[in-house]
């Protein structure tokens, strides 16, 4: 196999022996920068799948519960911000959402406040 694999698939391979093999958060970490580097979204995305569906339903639920559940910020990393922000929300607590919005309105200008406030009366409306 060593021959005829892609050279990030080796990469990739030879990350997740060590993550297993030290077995930390950092480990695991790593892998995912690792894998996210050198893994097209496809590949990672049937890694997910298998590793889900090799689970007890539960355990299933819970581990996907923890990686988006509501944990973690927005990341519009490099697809389209809309969906990813769209996501985001879906899974997000609604206290982190209220914490999310009240923090970027204070981030705002007050140009763009008022313009938030004429946008969000209007869909009131």
């Amino acid at each position: 196999m060593s021959v005829y694999s892609k050279p990030g698939h080796k990469r990739t391979a030879r990350m997740l022996g060590y993550a297993l093999t030290i077995g930390t958060s950092t480990g695991w970490s790593g892998f995912v920068t690792v894998a996210s580097a050198w893994l097209t979204d496809a590949e990672r995305a049937a890694l997910a799948f298998s590793s889900l569906k090799s689970l007890s339903p539960g355990t299933a639920l819970d581990t996907f519960n923890a990686a988006f559940a509501g944990t973690g910020w927005p990341v519009a990393a490099l697809g389209d911000p809309v969906a990813e922000a769209s996501f985001w929300v879906d899974h997000a607590r609604p206290e982190e959402r209220r914490t999310y919005l009240v923090t970027i309105f204070n981030s705002l200008s007050q140009r763009d406040r008022f313009d938030f406030l004429d946008y969000v009366h209007g869909e009131a409306a």
